[in-house]
């Protein structure tokens, strides 16, 4: 009875162990069924966006033979999938004769690189320009298994891109031919301001000679009156003969050879200053020049610039009891001034106007507190002949600032003002560095 009791326990305990067996066999063939669902589910999914893609994709071995193709390949090369399957891609892009890879196919360059390659190809047989791009599938040694080959059509946009370099060819000759049409009216133009300028010097000599016979020879017989016109007479073609030489002066800065040589700016801006006034008219003026760098540039030219600059500031102060005259060169995050107690070495950041000032650039200026200007018609300052001032408040001819201005552009630089009415001007020009 014992043994049969023992027996009846380990039967028991065996049929306990087999269902709790079958229970964790019957879980796992649960898992399993549950996880070949969601394998079949994951390859339905990749399969509907694989054939969704709207570009023509296949994947390739390392032997350019195709073992998947999406719709729009089957669309685009009239051939049923079975077709496809096994050739390679070059015979169902490009030629179906053709068994080697095409020049810079980016399947060879990523068989060598191992990197997703891209590059523009023309397919024959779609018919187009496609951008062709390869990335790799890597298996659990990191060798290369599979490629993904995407061809997005690229045609319009090819298409477009020659029309537009086409356009801009087409364009950028248009801009030379009328650059070059517009350099012959200006030299044109030139060449007659000069010889007209030139052959009115003759005429209006002899006109202001005979009002000076008249006036010298034939005072007794002229009346108050006549006199007066004589003056009149022998005044404006004073004033004519000015303006002439002013278009002359103009006319010689466009046709003038330049010299380019290294300039002490500092030692320029004194000489003019002392060249354009006297002793005594220097005891009224507070004149200082600041550090500049030198410049390359046309010696003579520049120092026209700056007779005229300075020229104009001793002009327009000419009613000051004190004058104050600065010139300098403006400094790149320079906070102090570097001459003295005078404000002539000036930080751009600290600038009261927007003026963009390029590295490549350094800007020398010019400032008075004298009569100064009205902003509202800083456009009109450098025009020929342009005047902001009447003639009876400043003499002059108007031409200065044209002059000036047409010396920076030919060095590459700029010119520009700043001005207030009663309260001065300051004029900046830059100067490409060497």
């Amino acid at each position: 009875m014992k043994d049969q009791s023992k027996t009846k326990q380990v039967l028991i305990r065996e049929l306990a162990f087999l269902r709790q067996r079958i229970a964790e066999l019957e879980q796992l063939e649960s898992e399993r069924n549950l996880a070949e669902h969601d394998v079949i589910q994951v390859r339905k999914d990749w399969e509907n966006i694989f054939q969704a893609i709207g570009h023509p994709t296949v994947i390739l071995d390392p032997q350019h033979k195709i073992i998947a193709a999406n719709k729009a390949v089957v669309c685009a090369s009239d051939l049923s999938l079975t077709e496809l399957l096994g050739k390679k891609c070059c015979e169902i892009f490009h030629d179906k004769d053709t068994i080697s890879p095409p020049k810079f196919c980016p399947m060879e360059s990523l068989l060598a690189s191992g990197q997703v390659e891209t590059e523009d190809m023309e397919m024959e047989a779609f018919g187009g320009v496609f951008l062709v791009s390869c990335t790799p599938v890597f298996d659990q040694q990191g060798r290369i298994e599979k490629i993904i080959h995407i061809a997005t059509d690229i045609t319009d946009r090819k298409q477009a891109e020659d029309e537009i370099r086409c356009l801009n060819a087409d364009l950028e000759q248009r801009v030379i031919d009328r650059t070059a049409q517009l350099e012959i009216a200006n030299r044109e133009l030139e060449s007659f301001t000069y010889s007209a300028s030139h052959d009115l010097k003759g005429p209006l000599r002899a006109v202001d000679g005979y009002a000076r016979i008249l006036i010298e020879d034939y005072a007794v017989r002229l009346d108050g009156e006549g006199r007066r016109v004589c003056e009149v007479i022998s005044n404006n073609t004073r004033k004519m003969g000015q303006l002439i030489d002013a278009l002359l002066a103009l006319s010689r800065t466009g046709r003038i050879e330049m010299h380019p040589a290294p300039v002490d700016m500092a030692t320029m801006a004194n000489e003019a200053f002392f060249e354009l006034t006297t002793p005594e008219g220097r005891e009224r003026i507070d004149f200082h020049v600041g550090s500049m760098p030198r410049a390359v540039c046309d010696p003579m030219l520049l120092r026209q610039v700056w007779v005229n600059l300075i020229g104009n500031a001793v002009k327009f102060s000419a009613r000051k009891e004190q004058a104050v005259i600065e010139a300098g060169c403006l400094s790149e995050g320079s906070e102090h001034p570097s001459a003295g107690d005078h404000e002539t070495d000036v930080s751009i950041e600290h600038l009261p106007f927007a003026i963009p000032i390029p590295n490549a650039e350094r800007v020398y200026f010019v400032r008075d507190k004298g009569a100064g200007f009205d902003m509202a018609y800083v456009d009109k300052l450098f025009g020929v002949f342009q005047r902001l001032h009447s003639e009876k408040e400043f003499e002059g001819t108007g031409a200065g600032l044209a002059i000036v201005q047409r010396i920076i552009q030919r060095h590459g630089g700029r010119i520009w003002a700043e001005g207030e009415v009663g309260k001065g001007a300051t004029f900046y020009f830059s100067i490409c560095k060497a």
